[in-house]
């Protein structure tokens, strides 16, 4: 890695370092191979075996040889070091040694030549200009040996007599980057950092205060207050002005897309008043990609084909960040894709080469949670990160689904079928055959349709799991050349899911401990059969990460119970403190009306059920504008809306898997205030992180808590909450289930001057462990009939002449 010393004007790097940190160059390609920790072991073996072999037979042999070169580059002393795997003398000259291993067999071994190692060859090449610079000429030879067979393949490196200019080249790139964000630090240091609104909201000014008084002290807020109070400008204010007082950078993780549009507003905000700032915004690999197909290789694709070259040559960082007045562009996702299609780019490369010199990173919380997809900058220097997670009370499931690898015999059957009429892919097959007679040895214990749950001992036996996963690295590359010249799959590779899975297995099982459970399901049954994970605490996932930031800010407006969600975020406790805020709106511009004469429970829906409908239709009649219906499952939600009659109202049906464009372009005719009913889901991409304020939604109605579906796996949660907290009915059903109905609660009151009504639909909204939940200014009334329980909100108010007169 990389060590400035800016003061001093020194820079002290690897061998390796090199050949990385310099401009990227070429093609954009996706190694399909495996790194390997038992890749690397075996190679390690590899390197020490021929270390003692050459040894043996030449007494002027010496391993692991330290090499320390020193230069000047634009007034930088640099300091490279490395270590030279093996160092001989022959004749007048010495011999440097560079010993690689390769998964490959004699057959392909031999064929490969310098080109195809072209980094190995650059590493062999320092060595020798660090050795002719102090007067001492020199050879190279890379040594290639075989995990696979033992065999080594020798490649003679002679000295480069441009290996001077290319290091210079290389050295001021990175030391003429390198002056450029100093630069730009001493420039953010000089500027204000402004608030993006004329005014701040009631407590909003609080809330930044605070967020800044925390981040200061490298603290993690969690912070719960309502919709509506400005979190993410309030918040965004405090974190930047921390930011840059002491050099850090901020990531906003947000669990949906929708959310992240809040964020990137508020930041161009900043922008045009003058704030100096770069950002950048991720968005997933395949919703990015301009290709037909993802795969990222240049063979198949025009927009990996010399995507680094093209980069440079276009200066199309500079184009994406230009300034203009003295202000600096906020490029948005689509300006991005529209600079990467012009220049003929992967959009999604460009957005992570950006994230390396970005002031504030927006994106999914798996770019910073999930340890096998944290990006760069944040994996190389968590603690120079401050991170935002926004609407937090969904992260603790997410990082369960971090440490819950699954494999699915069925998948693992497709990849065998389809590897299997091939001879090339031999090696593959009889491993994936492998991998099946173990998984129907442990399924045919299993009752039909069965299901069974063990300790993480019993359930999965380590060394097994180990030996596959080895066995899958150690075909890595075989596979890699292998797909290349002979493709077998046209859509997806499930050999590499196969593998993968069998990987993060080997990674969860290292990681856990017994709030970790196997699940093993036989043929049949309602879920596949297959082997899974649970974990069920993600603590140990997550408790790592903050630890590593230099300050968090965790916020949502349903972050209750506060205890329970340190606990599950595995917070430190002297860097823990919290913070809740009250509402800044008027109470009286929101009712909130509970029905309790029915049932949303499973049981009595059928009986209930043209009552629920009933209730629903007369809320929608008496709402003078957009209504939103929120159902806990779309099995409710259809069943409920067969028995109403909404032919008088345009209706938007929340399908399931709706893409960007299509939610785009519900939120669009919502903010019209047209009059629509939206019947959605809770939980879903309408009930949390979107903003319809004014006449965009004036109620929404929701029909039943969305609690959990009660399995085999929630059962296993709810046992462990008990054993944690004695409560396990209320931290694996009830927590999740309300956050839902809180969050959509609070789409309806956006700004000061919003009337709206929620409506809660089902009898155990009056019990009191339900309403424990509640926010604590919220002032539930139970009604019976809506028509009357509505009426006079709207009268004064322009809404209901507005929406006649349509």
């Amino acid at each position: 890695m990389l060590r400035f010393h800016d003061a001093e004007r020194l820079l002290e790097m690897s061998v390796h370092d090199v050949v990385d940190a310099g401009p990227p160059s070429g093609h954009l390609s996706m190694s399909v191979a495996f790194s390997s920790r038992s890749r690397m072991i075996a190679g390690q073996m590899a390197h020490s075996a021929y270390q003692s072999h050459r040894g043996f037979e030449d007494p002027n042999f010496s391993k692991e040889v330290q090499v320390k070169h020193r230069l000047m580059v634009n007034d930088w002393e640099v300091v490279i070091t490395g270590r030279m795997d093996g160092l001989s003398y022959e004749g007048d000259h010495y011999v440097v040694e560079e010993v690689k291993s390769s998964a490959l067999h004699y057959g392909r071994l031999s064929t490969l030549q310098a080109d195809d190692m072209p980094e190995a060859v650059l590493q062999l090449r320092m060595y020798l200009h660090a050795l002719e610079s102090n007067g001492k000429p020199a050879v190279g030879r890379l040594v290639i040996i075989s995990v696979a067979d033992g065999t080594q393949h020798v490649l003679h490196v002679g000295a480069d007599p441009q290996f001077g200019e290319f290091l210079s080249t290389q050295l001021s790139w990175i030391i003429e980057k390198r002056e450029r964000y100093l630069a730009w630090l001493a420039r953010r240091q000089q500027a204000v950092v402004p608030f993006c609104h004329e005014h701040w909201r009631t407590g909003q000014e609080e809330l930044a205060d605070e967020v800044v008084e925390v981040v200061e002290r490298g603290g993690h807020l969690l912070l719960n207050a309502p919709t509506g109070l400005g979190k993410t400008a309030g918040v965004l204010y405090g974190a930047l002005k921390a930011a840059y007082r002491d050099n850090r950078r901020i990531y906003f993780a947000t669990a949906r897309t929708t959310q992240q549009r809040i964020v990137e507003d508020t930041i161009r905000a900043l922008s045009k008043q003058g704030l100096p700032i770069k950002a950048v915004s991720i968005r997933a690999r395949d919703k990015a990609c301009l290709n037909e197909v993802v795969a990222c290789r240049p063979d198949c694709c025009r927009f990996a084909h010399g995507h680094h070259d093209k980069v440079r040559q276009q200066k199309l960082h500079d184009v994406l960040w230009a300034e203009s007045d003295g202000l600096v562009r906020v490029p948005s996702v689509e300006d991005v894709s529209l600079a990467s299609q012009t220049a003929e780019v992967c959009p999604f490369a460009v957005s992570m080469e950006l994230c390396r010199e970005a002031d504030i990173v927006v994106g999914d919380y798996n770019y910073v949670f999930d340890p096998s997809r944290r990006i760069g900058p944040i994996a190389d220097a968590p603690g120079d990160w401050i991170v935002i997670v926004d609407e937090a009370h969904n992260l603790p499931d997410r990082a369960r689904s971090y440490a819950s690898p699954a494999l699915m015999r069925s998948t693992v059957e497709q990849a065998w079928q389809g590897l299997s009429s091939e001879p090339e892919y031999l090696g593959c097959t009889e491993l994936l055959a492998s991998v099946l007679d173990w998984m129907d040895g442990e399924l045919e214990i299993l009752p039909r349709s069965g299901e069974i749950a063990t300790s993480l001992e019993d359930g999965l036996h380590a060394k097994t799991v180990a030996q596959f996963a080895g066995r899958f690295e150690a075909l890595g590359l075989d596979y890699a050349l292998l797909k290349a010249e002979r493709p077998v799959f046209e859509v997806g590779d499930p050999f590499l899911d196969v593998a993968r899975a069998i990987s993060r297995m080997r990674t969860a099982q290292e990681r856990s401990g017994e709030e970790t459970v196997v699940i093993w399901r036989a043929r049949g049954g309602d879920e596949p059969a297959g082997v899974k994970m649970l974990c069920r605490d993600p603590s140990p996932v997550l408790g790592p990460s903050f630890a590593d930031f230099s300050a968090t800010v965790v916020m949502s407006a349903t972050l209750r119970p506060l205890d329970f969600y340190a606990a599950m975020f595995g917070l430190e406790a002297s860097r823990a403190f919290s913070s809740e805020f009250d509402s800044p709106f008027p109470p009286e511009n929101r009712r909130v009306l509970v029905v309790a004469d029915v049932s949303t429970e499973y049981r009595k829906r059928e009986r209930d059920k043209s009552a629920i409908a009933a209730h629903v239709e007369r809320a929608i009649a008496a709402v003078p504008g957009n209504i939103a219906v929120f159902f806990s499952s779309f099995a409710l939600r259809d069943t409920i809306a067969a028995e109403m009659g909404l032919m008088k109202r345009p209706v938007i049906f929340q399908e399931r898997n709706m893409d960007e464009s299509d939610r785009a372009r519900v939120l669009d005719t919502l903010a019209r205030g047209e009059n629509h009913v939206l019947l959605g889901v809770l939980g879903g991409i309408f009930a949390e992180g979107i903003d319809l304020p004014g006449d965009g939604l004036l109620s929404a109605v929701i029909v039943g808590p969305a609690l959990p579906a009660v399995g085999l796996e929630r059962k296993l949660m709810s046992g462990w909450y008990q054993e944690l907290y004695e409560n396990g009915f209320r931290y694996a059903y009830q927590v999740p289930g309300m956050a839902r109905v809180v969050q959509a609660a609070g789409r309806v009151i956006r700004t000061p001057s919003d009337r709206g009504v929620i409506v809660l639909i089902g009898q155990r909204f009056i019990r009191r462990d339900f309403q424990s939940f509640f926010p604590p200014d919220w002032s539930p009334v139970r009604c019976s009939d809506l028509s009357e329980g509505m009426a006079g909100m709207w009268e004064a108010d322009s809404v209901r002449d507005a929406v006649r007169g349509r």
